[in-house]
């Protein structure tokens, strides 16, 4: 499927990336990190805010924004985390590289993501908390855990008790939609 992504200035999107063929390579938690420490990066030097994320088996969510264009920021993301991720199970796990190798797109040695992802423009209050509701109850829906709480790669125990120990992620404090 093929999405429309819109970029606007100082808007909040709600982000949807997902690995090739739904993959699950973030049952790795080496892999995690790296998807973690590269949204870091965007935030410490490309001027992404990330309010609310989840890290699911096979995709992640965010709720951003950005000076630039996100299709920019998501795109380089994007690039960074499949060389990384190429280089990491090449070494650590040659079946699964075979793998995202068989799954390559035509012109490309490997494809660690879908070609496209989604960014949807957060316009209100209430469409907002929606988005962050569906990103840290999404664990608990697909019945991974009990309570979004529980799941480690997310941003709820943050927001709930603003507690960042152990964290690889940090979250921006939202000012307003």
């Amino acid at each position: 499927m093929k999405w429309k992504n819109y970029n606007c200035e100082n808007c909040f999107y709600f982000v949807t990336a997902t690995l090739r063929n739904f993959t699950p390579l973030f049952l790795d938690k080496e892999i995690v990190s790296f998807v973690l420490r590269s949204l870091d990066y965007l935030r410490n030097n490309k001027g992404l805010k990330i309010y609310a994320y989840v890290v699911m088996p096979e995709h992640i969510h965010f709720i951003g924004s950005c000076k630039g264009k996100i299709t920019t920021i998501v795109g380089d993301f994007k690039r960074f985390t499949s060389r990384e991720i190429a280089r990491y199970m090449e070494i650590n796990n040659p079946m699964l590289f075979e793998k995202v190798k068989a799954d390559a797109y035509k012109g490309q040695n490997y494809a660690i993501w879908q070609e496209t992802f989604r960014s949807e423009v957060i316009y209100e209050k209430k469409f907002l908390e929606q988005k962050i509701n569906y990103t840290h109850n999404n664990p608990v829906r697909r019945g991974l855990v009990a309570n979004a709480g529980d799941w480690t790669y997310s941003s709820f125990n943050q927001i709930m008790s603003d507690n960042h120990s152990g964290t690889e992620l940090f979250i921006d404090v939202m000012v307003s939609v």
